[in-house]
């Protein structure tokens, strides 16, 4: 186990074999989201824009201020990657989430391969 920037995401290292090739896996994590989505500076004022203006304004995703350090873990890590393996929950918002982390990981890498795990847990104890 390595520490990562977020003293709460850990990395964690070990041998595995994916793809027919014997590999060093490092693992992490993420605590949720670690993006929001909000009006760009022009349109942020609620009492200088009209409400119906914002149906069309333009809108950015940028890392939240809580996330800033598993940024860096992320992006620290990703350069001594070949392949992203995207481990999060199979609903709307663990996709989501695994969008934000290609987003923070992909221009760092040309050629990176991105793939997705898929399982879920349908139990008790998981619901």
């Amino acid at each position: 186990m390595r520490e990562g920037f977020s003293r709460y995401n850990k990395i964690y290292e070990f041998n595995y074999q994916i793809f027919n090739q014997k590999v060093q896996m490092s693992f992490t994590s993420v605590s949720g989201h670690i993006m929001n989505c909000d009006f760009t500076a022009a349109h942020n004022s609620w009492a200088q824009v009209d409400p119906v203006v914002l149906f069309d304004a333009p809108v950015q995703k940028r890392v939240t201020d809580r996330a800033t350090d598993i940024e860096k873990t992320l992006k620290r890590e990703i350069v001594k990657c070949q392949t992203l393996i995207i481990w999060t929950d199979c609903d709307r918002e663990g996709e989501n989430i695994g969008y934000e982390i290609m987003n923070v990981c992909r221009p760092l890498k040309n050629g990176l391969k991105i793939c997705r795990a898929r399982f879920s847990e349908i139990t008790y104890e998981s619901a």
